[in-house]
């Protein structure tokens, strides 16, 4: 299971929470490739490096918030015929750009050396198997997720997140 997360207007966003065909099509990756960011496995790597790094609860909770988002966008996109892990949810044009200055203010190179750098102590410490570079793979996906919401903060819009 992977997550990801798509940038839409705000129009964008209110017509997918009318429509179950538009939100699809936006969950099949229908729209420019640059408003998509595909973090793969690594919230779950972020979220314990965040952990064992003594970062603040509000941190976790951030995290959590950028990639989960704060409200269902659509509840027609559910179970039974739910094509993606997770009903998609959203944050709002208007909230985003605090999500982008709170994620700006996150020293993810400290958290992320509280993970070793050798692959079976790393393992040992995230509680599953290890990406080849721990350190790397978790402060360039944050990297990644940081400098989507500030585009998409800059450019006024919403994020859509969901589980594929």
């Amino acid at each position: 299971m992977t997550q990801q997360l798509a940038r839409v207007t705000r129009e964008h966003l209110a017509t997918c929470s009318r429509s179950v065909d538009v939100l699809d099509r936006l969950c099949s990756f229908d729209g420019p490739d640059e408003d998509y960011l595909d973090l793969n496995w690594a919230p779950r790597y972020i979220a314990r490096a965040l952990t064992l790094s003594g970062s603040p609860a509000a941190e976790v909770a951030l995290l959590d918030l950028a990639w989960a988002g704060a409200y269902e966008v659509n509840p027609s996109y559910r179970e039974p015929f739910l094509p993606v892990m997770e009903a998609p949810r959203a944050i709002g044009p208007d909230d985003v750009p605090a999500v982008a200055r709170r994620l700006a203010s996150i020293d993810i190179n400290h958290t992320a050396r509280a993970i070793s750098t050798d692959p079976a102590q790393a393992e040992r410490e995230l509680g599953f198997e290890a990406p080849t570079d721990p350190r790397g793979y978790i402060a360039d996906h944050f990297h990644a997720l940081r400098d989507f919401y500030v585009e998409a903060a800059g450019r006024r819009l919403a994020v859509v997140v969901w589980s594929d």
